[in-house]
């Protein structure tokens, strides 16, 4: 008996075995006929790409000022990017078909189905570059940025808390809720919604003299100008109580941070509005001088600290 029970249990295991096998076999030949999975497919597509999953409306607990969404900062994030750094994306499945869709009549958009079961496996980068080629806007809001360019980067570390916040937006001057050219947010200024925020009012901030930040010509920004003695500035600061300027000369090391990191910027034609649709009131309006401001220069203990916190949430 016992050399028949081991012979059955044997024939038993070969079965199963090949029972297996035959699955995996036909599990492997469907997986081959259907899209292939590209990065990011899997967890991160059950809704991570999703605009509307994504927050949209953040607001100061003490200003009341709305901030920018998660979706908002990704997008400024996605037009920011230098593909060339090969950072690291997400472009979900669903945004893959429908750029097939719309746009598989364009010669950039891989036909058959092998080039495009090649293209779902590419990185993220490679496919959003394309996305941008196609000058695909409405698919461009799904792509999902982990890395943060190194230009919004710099700005949150070397530029929000230094000048944007100690200088310009000081309590006594953009900071101040009264102020009639540009209100700047100075709640939780170590937070990075806080500095996306500012960075974008920023970036859509003109006046008749001139852009607060110039793509074309970095040196004639208005963040770069309004810090300068006015005997040396091409566009000096509009007069104001208290105001004194931030750099010492023209070669200051901290003008030529300024002026370099607005060359490190995306050109504006391609920048644009960021694809951005944000409200508040105080954001844009004519330049005029904060009036009965006080020294711009004049930063209490949270605008020091902002100083060494490089704009990074601390926990």
């Amino acid at each position: 008996m016992g050399r028949i029970h081991r012979l059955l249990f044997a024939n038993f295991v070969f079965v199963l075995a090949a029972t297996l096998c035959m699955q995996r076999g036909a599990s492997i030949a469907s997986a081959d006929d259907a899209p292939a999975a590209g990065p990011g497919i899997g967890k991160a597509d059950e809704g991570a790409g999703n605009a509307e999953s994504m927050p949209t409306a953040h607001r100061g607990k003490k200003d009341g000022l709305p901030r920018l969404s998660d979706e908002q900062m990704n997008l400024i994030q996605l037009w920011e990017t230098r593909f060339e750094t090969r950072p690291q994306m997400i472009v979900p499945r669903k945004t893959i078909e429908m750029m097939f869709q719309k746009y598989g009549h364009k010669p950039q958009v891989p036909r058959g189905k092998t080039a495009r079961r090649r293209f779902r496996a590419r990185k993220g980068y490679e496919q959003a570059r394309l996305l941008f080629a196609l000058d695909a806007q409405e698919l461009m809001k799904d792509v999902i940025v982990r890395d943060e360019p190194e230009a919004l980067r710099n700005f949150r570390s070397k530029i929000h808390g230094q000048y944007v916040i100690s200088y310009c937006g000081s309590r006594n001057c953009h900071g101040k809720p009264e102020a009639p050219a540009l209100r700047l947010i100075r709640e939780q200024i170590r937070k990075e919604r806080t500095a996306y925020t500012n960075f974008f009012m920023l970036h859509g901030f003109r006046s008749k003299t001139g852009h607060m930040i110039d793509r074309d010509y970095p040196q004639r920004s208005l963040l770069a100008q309004y810090g300068m003695r006015r005997d040396a500035a091409a566009t000096p600061h509009p007069e104001a109580t208290g105001w004194r300027p931030f750099y010492r000369n023209s070669r200051d090391p901290r003008l030529q941070i300024m002026v370099g990191w607005v060359g490190s910027l995306t050109h504006p034609l391609r920048a644009r509005s960021y694809g951005v649709d944000y409200k508040f009131a105080e954001a844009v309006k004519e330049d005029e001088p904060a009036r009965g401001a006080g020294p711009p220069g004049a930063a209490d203990k949270g605008e020091r600290e902002s100083k060494t916190s490089g704009g990074v949430d601390q926990p």
